[in-house]
């Protein structure tokens, strides 16, 4: 499947290439086949060598995002949290766009457009995600919301990164037990410098991780 796709993405940048390059050469075909170099003739050649580079400029973009589409990283995490969660987001979302050539975005709760549906876009959150870090604490244990949060993502496959914040005992408390995969611990994280640290690490693995 994985090799399915990446032979359609190359089909679709080249045809992508193509038609950029048979644009551009017909728009330049008309504009040179001309032998009558007057102002109007000037005119219409700046605004189709514009049109040109615009569209050229389009393209581009687009094999930009089909070559090295966006990888998401979904946070799951109780409102206790929010603020480290936040924390969390934008240190990672910065390591990681730093050090990768990647494209990463680190979706949480907060993400969800004002008016969206709560529950719909959490699920395409998490669908659309590569990894899922769940924040876990005593507090998360105790929430329903987060519970039944934790059992999509169980259902979904996806790669699980557990940060612990309280105790590693907690792990086995939660709806399916995930106390065998390696969590990062902030137990005695107590600076911001720390957490960026232990943060590198982890950033240092995803992109391993994406790349192999």
């Amino acid at each position: 499947m994985k090799n399915l796709k990446e032979n359609i993405r190359s089909l679709d940048i080249i045809s992508l290439l193509s038609a950029a390059a048979a644009l551009i050469v017909g728009l330049f075909t008309i504009v040179f086949d001309n032998k009558r170099i007057n102002t109007e003739n000037t005119i219409l050649m700046i605004l189709l060598v514009s049109l040109a580079t615009t569209v050229l400029t389009g393209y581009i973009l687009l094999i930009i995002r089909r070559i090295n589409p966006k990888q998401y990283i979904y946070i799951s995490y109780t409102r206790a949290d929010k603020e480290l969660a936040e924390e969390i987001k934008d240190i990672l979302e910065n390591q990681l766009n730093k050090m990768s050539k990647y494209r990463f975005e680190v979706l949480t709760a907060d993400s969800i457009p004002f008016g969206a549906d709560m529950n719909s876009t959490l699920q395409e959150y998490i669908s659309e995600s590569n990894t899922v870090i769940v924040i876990v604490s005593e507090k998360y244990i105790m929430s329903d919301w987060c519970k039944t949060e934790f059992v999509k993502i169980v259902e979904e496959g996806k790669k699980c990164i557990p940060i612990v914040t309280d105790s590693y005992n907690d792990l086995s408390n939660l709806p399916r037990d995930i106390s065998n995969i390696k969590a990062l611990s902030l137990i005695d994280c107590s600076t911001l410098e720390e957490l960026e640290r232990r943060l590198k690490t982890l950033s240092k693995d995803l992109i391993k991780t994406h790349r192999d």
